[in-house]
């Protein structure tokens, strides 16, 4: 199958290049909390810019889209189990994994979903968090933890739901909301 033999070359890399093992490792165990500082940050250089409304419905459609799409992982994990390809094949692991379903891989899900809904607001900044979730995705593999399609149907299921909460105009109608406040107060 196309999935194993892929998954075979992008993890045949590994110890074979230490700086490449440290990036990959890197990504893995420290790529999600450098995502959620990163996102403070910028969080905060919008609000002091003075686009507290836009940068606040972004992010809450971030979150939601994040929330949703984990939430959706954990239930397909639940009714789908696939061993991991470090079970399959009995690999030795730079860094060790539990044993849970490979299917989906949750570090995708939610580096996509977020960066998927930063995309469609700031261009620019969307694309280097897009270009970070599959460098993070691309590591599970490298690692052992993966399969490709675990992490290529994780991005999807990302990019799917940003893109319904998105198209349901969440941001808009937290837009609307955020104006109605401002109204309301400024009219007290």
């Amino acid at each position: 199958m196309m999935d194993h033999q892929l998954f075979h070359w992008l993890h045949g890399f590994s110890n074979q290049y230490d700086w490449l093992d440290a990036v990959m490792m890197a990504m893995t165990e420290h790529g999600p909390t450098f995502f959620a500082l990163s996102l403070v940050v910028v969080f905060i250089y919008h609000l002091v810019k003075n686009h507290w409304q836009n940068t606040f419905a972004t992010f809450t459609v971030a979150g939601l889209s994040m929330g949703a799409t984990v939430g959706i992982g954990f239930l397909i994990k639940e009714l789908y189990y696939r061993d991991r390809p470090f079970i399959t094949y009995e690999l030795e692991l730079l860094i060790t994994h539990n044993e849970a379903s490979s299917f989906p891989s949750n570090h995708t899900l939610a580096a996509f979903a977020i960066a998927f809904a930063i995309f469609y607001v700031y261009r620019k900044l969307g694309v280097a968090y897009l270009v970070l979730a599959a460098l993070m995705g691309l590591s599970r593999i490298y690692l052992g933890h993966h399969y490709p399609v675990d992490v290529i149907s994780a991005a999807v299921i990302a990019v799917v739901v940003a893109s319904v909460l998105l198209k349901v105009r969440y941001e808009e109608t937290i837009l609307r909301f955020l104006e109605k406040m401002k109204a309301s107060r400024d009219s007290a």
